[in-house]
Parts: structure tokens; sequence; C-alpha cells
């Protein structure tokens, strides 16, 4: 699954709802990307892909027919192509690779199209990610939600408050950019913060123990969410003291450590911080 996000100081390069091959799928797709690459995506049987059962698979030949990419997936995405993604003056193809499953995530390619085409990158994660020209700077961004958090604290999966990521890809080395998305997070925080309700609040955190937490998830997710938008934005003392204020005494230190893990094992165990 691919999404769009709306940016007013981004454009969009490419965005689809659908999947180019996907499992159980009879037909074949070859697309001549240069004068020297061919990418083609064919279906997998059960037999050729016992692992995962039906498939797809993804390959990128060379000038000299040499393959230089090969992937499988149940399911696989061409999200764009023709486009330098990690600012090396290259074009690069980007493909979405599906898992299926109750744990389901994508995975996103990112294959260098130039004089040594190859991946030159690669990430995972349970939410798709759109790929935004910034028009400010110039550079591509990658913009996601930390799949990680998806039913954190015994939340729903509706219920659970995704965070914002930002990302760029410099070389071969995701960096999280987030930080330099504060007003995107800000805005977030401002409606968190109106749709909690003052009174629904007040009685939420003077719960005593976590029977008395049981029946406040859509107060509980909103606080959360806010927790998070300080946190990914490079202000985690902010942060905390937002938890302190809008969470009960007796349980925010285990949460806040849990976020902390949570986030460890997250979309930015990728990257490195900007600057």
């Amino acid at each position: 699954m691919i999404f769009a996000i709306l940016c007013l100081s981004s454009t969009f390069l490419y965005a689809k709802g659908g999947i180019d091959c996907w499992a159980g799928t009879k037909s074949r797709i070859q697309r001549k990307l240069s004068p020297d690459i061919v990418l083609r995506l064919s279906p997998l049987t059960r037999v050729q892909n016992s692992m995962t059962g039906d498939g797809c698979r993804a390959e990128l030949f060379n000038a000299q027919h040499e393959q230089v990419f090969s992937v499988a997936a149940f399911g696989i995405s061409i999200v764009l192509t023709g486009q330098d993604v990690n600012g090396d003056g290259n074009p690069d193809l980007v493909l979405e690779g599906y898992s299926g499953g109750a744990h389901c995530c994508w995975t996103y390619y990112i294959i260098s199209l130039g004089h040594e085409p190859g991946m030159v990158s690669k990430f995972e994660n349970e939410r798709g990610a759109g790929f935004v020209l910034n028009k400010k700077t110039g550079k591509m961004e990658i913009e996601t939600l930390d799949g990680a958090f998806d039913y954190f604290d015994n939340f729903s999966h509706g219920g659970t408050p995704f965070p914002d990521v930002y990302m760029r890809l410099d070389g071969k080395k995701l960096i999280d950019i987030s930080r330099l998305h504060t007003a995107d997070y800000d805005k977030e925080i401002s409606e968190l913060r109106s749709a909690i309700g003052a009174k629904e609040l007040a009685v939420f955190i003077q719960a005593e123990n976590e029977k008395e937490k049981i029946g406040w998830e859509q107060v509980s997710s909103k606080v959360i969410g806010v927790v998070l938008a300080y946190l990914y934005s490079g202000r985690p003392s902010q942060a905390r003291a937002a938890l302190k204020r809008m969470w009960p005494v007796f349980d925010q230190d285990r949460v806040w450590k849990l976020i902390l893990a949570t986030r460890r094992k997250g979309i930015l165990r990728y990257t490195r911080k900007s600057g």
C-alpha cells in the first residue's frame, strides 16, 4: 500500500494505490528503465517460493544482461523511477515489497540506475512510506509513520498513535530529519490537545491503578500522541513534561520506558540524526 502525503512545501513525484505484481497474478511485466537497465516482475508459484507461498519476484538486469538485483515478496510495487533519491546525481528506482501475513510489513528498496546499478539502501516498516521532493531544499524526503507502535500498550490498532517520521537518504545512509519538521509536529500537537476534553483528562490522570485506566483509550491515545510528537521532533524534555502533566502519576515511569523501548525497535533503527 502506497499512501499520499499532502504537504504545501513538497511535490509528489509518484503516488498510486495499486500493486504491480501480486501473489497469484499470472502476467509478467518487463520495463526498460534506461537504454542499459531492464526491470522484470514475474509471478512465483508456491513451489518456487516455498517459504511464503505464491508471490512475485523483481529482477534488474544491466546492459550485459547480468542480474544486478533480485527480491521476492508477496506483492511488489514500483514506487518511483528515474529520480535521484539519495543525492548522488544518479537516477534511482524505488520498489516496495509487501510481505503479507498477520505481522505484515513493507520493505523499501532504493536501487541505483547509474553506471554501477544495484541496491544502495533498504528499510522495513509496518506502515507504508511516501517519497516526496522538498521544494525548498530540492532533496527527496521519505515520510512515514513508525509502525513499531502498533498496538502500543494494549491500544487497539485503530486507537494506536503512530508518530510521524521524516527521513532523507544521503548516499547509502538514512538520516532522521524529523527535527526539521517541527512546525508539522506542532500542528499535530495543537490538534490533539484541542481534541482532549478537559473533564475527561482530569478524571483520567487521577487513576491510581491499571483497572481505573480501563476504558480511557480515546483520551490516553491522544496523550501519547502528544508525547510522541514532542519526542520524535527532537524535544525529549518537553515530551516527558507532557507525560507528567497528562498521565496518571503511578504509571508515568513505566509508560515512558515503554515509549523509549518501542522507539528503539522502530523505523529509526535504520537512521542517524541530521546535523
